[in-house]
Order: structure tokens, then sequence, then C-alpha cells
């Protein structure tokens, strides 16, 4: 067979391997402890590192004052995530989640 009739033939099997591949699955969703503070880990494994009472409440004060200092930025990161449209402009506004 010469190359010239050979090239469709080629052509041909690449489309149909490509056609028959299969697609990507998609990723599953990262995993929740990603999203939560090394504090909070702490706090939901206290028996595991058998964390005394006060060890506890000491813990649970700095996540309540990491949470209070994290709110003005996290505000500030969901707004250049989401940015509101200008007053006059857009759709209806968006319910709130």
């Amino acid at each position: 067979m010469s190359p010239r009739h050979l090239v469709p033939w080629l052509l041909m099997g690449l489309v149909a391997a490509c056609a028959s591949s299969p697609e990507r699955p998609e990723r599953p969703p990262p995993p929740r402890i990603l999203f939560q503070s090394p504090l909070a880990l702490l706090l939901e494994n206290h028996e595991a590192l058998a964390l005394t009472t006060d060890q506890l409440i000491q813990v649970g004060q700095k996540e309540e004052a990491l949470e209070a200092a994290n709110r003005p930025l996290r505000e500030q990161l969901r707004q250049v995530r989401h940015p509101e449209p200008p007053p006059g402009e857009g759709g209806p506004p968006r319910s709130p989640r």
C-alpha cells in the first residue's frame, strides 16, 4: 500500500481511537478538612489527643478570636469572587445563602 493510501486509514484509526476513549471522570470535591482551621481540627479530635478541659477552653477561645479576626478578610474575598453589579445594572439581586 502506498503512503498516499495509508494516510486516510491512519486518520480513521486515530478518530476511532479518540471517539472510543472514555471521558475523564469528574474530580470529587476536595475533602472538608482542607477548609477547617487547625484549631477546629484540634477541637474535633480532642479525645484522641487527650486534651484537658482547660486546653479545650483555650483552644476554643483562640478559635473564636481567629474567626472574628478573619471575618472581614473572608468578606473581602467573597466580594472579590462574587462582585455585586453596580446599581441599575444586571438582573435581579441574588438571594442570600
